[in-house]
């Protein structure tokens, strides 16, 4: 199906309670600037729900409680990066080291060198233990 953005009457108040309220909900925040890519995110959604308009999909997100269209519309705006699984030999067997230990003991190490320190520090009787 054929469709405008501009059709579906994206105007300025519709951006701001439309982006207010997807702040709330998901956490996301775009600015004025961005909102003409929100606005192609979100218009294949509003034709699949058989809507004239995004203060029509505002209403409908707003009051029909509808956690479905909701993970759709997370869907929609969410970046798919998929390298992080392409690039996993980058993070197998990579245990980090902290710098200047000259990489002969892991963070691990260290944090229960560090915790081993404070409790004797705490309670010089620990040290006899």
């Amino acid at each position: 199906m054929q469709y405008r953005v501009d059709s579906l009457g994206i105007t300025g108040g519709v951006t701001q309670v439309l982006r207010d309220l997807i702040h709330q909900r998901l956490g996301l925040y775009y600015d004025a600037t961005q909102f003409d890519q929100v606005a192609d995110r979100l218009a294949p959604l509003i034709v699949a729900r058989g809507l004239g308009s995004f203060m029509d999909y505002y209403y409908f997100l707003k009051y029909a409680e509808d956690h479905d269209e909701w993970s759709k519309v997370m869907d929609a705006l969410a970046v798919h990066e998929t390298y992080f699984w392409r690039e996993v030999d980058q993070l197998r067997d990579r245990e980090p080291r902290r710098a200047g230990t000259g990489g002969t003991r892991s963070a691990v190490e260290d944090m229960e060198r560090t915790v081993r320190d404070r409790r004797r520090a705490a309670d010089p009787g620990h040290a006899a233990r």
